[in-house]
């Protein structure tokens, strides 16, 4: 399992999926078991480029789903990514301390 860690309103990516045989599966997906947290998407292009964008404070599982390429059968067996989103960094405050 990989684990990511973002800010509300990060885009993180894009990033590649890599796998044991030379080409992408063709009908590869990505989601997330949470997109009010945090949504994922698989360019469809390439279907390797894989982009995570942070939408609220939590944790959001991105899941893959595919078909071997022959001569391999079945479906592909991708781990999950685990992203927590935290909540995006306050700006410094000061005071004229009169």
């Amino acid at each position: 399992m990989s684990v990511l860690q973002i800010a509300v309103g990060e885009t993180h990516g894009p990033k590649q999926l890599t796998f044991s045989e030379p080409g992408a599966p063709v009908d590869g997906a990505v989601m997330s078991d949470n997109p009010a947290v945090a949504t994922i998407s698989l360019d469809a292009t390439d279907h390797i480029s894989w982009t995570v964008v942070g939408v609220g404070v939590g944790i959001a599982n991105m899941t893959y789903t595919g078909t071997s390429d022959p001569p391999d059968v079945g479906p592909v067996v991708v781990e999950p990514l685990v992203v927590t989103v935290v909540a995006a960094p306050m700006a410094e405050t000061g005071q004229f301390n009169p």
